[in-house]
């Protein structure tokens, strides 16, 4: 019997600590770095270069709005330092209908 109740508290620790992990990746993040590249099609994604590495994301910061209206970011842009947050965003198709979720680009701030 115990031998059971030792397996079963094992398994909920173990769901426990993978949810813990699952949620931390999910946590919203403040990152900072310079623009790269910017996408658009059904949805707009927005590159940026961080310390680490790069970062992509849906662009659904209100900065992105006219961007994606124009499906294109003017040039101007590239190069520019920022600072984003992100989240959870849904991925849609050309019918709206959600096909998705990835990271986004909740906001986005222009450092000088």
């Amino acid at each position: 019997m115990l031998k059971k109740i030792v397996a079963a508290t094992s398994i909920l620790v173990a769901a426990f600590v993978a949810a813990d992990a699952a949620s931390a990746k999910d946590a919203p993040k403040t990152l900072i770095g310079v623009i790269t590249k910017f996408e658009c099609g059904d949805n707009c994604y927005l590159t940026i270069r961080t310390a680490t590495g790069e970062e992509t994301g849906l662009c659904e910061a209100k900065q992105c709005v006219p961007w994606f209206e124009n499906q294109a970011m003017p040039k101007k842009f590239i190069g520019k330092r920022v600072t984003v947050t992100t989240g959870i965003g849904k991925q849609f198709d050309g019918n709206y209908d959600v096909v998705g979720h990835t990271t986004s680009f909740k906001t986005m701030t222009f450092e000088k």
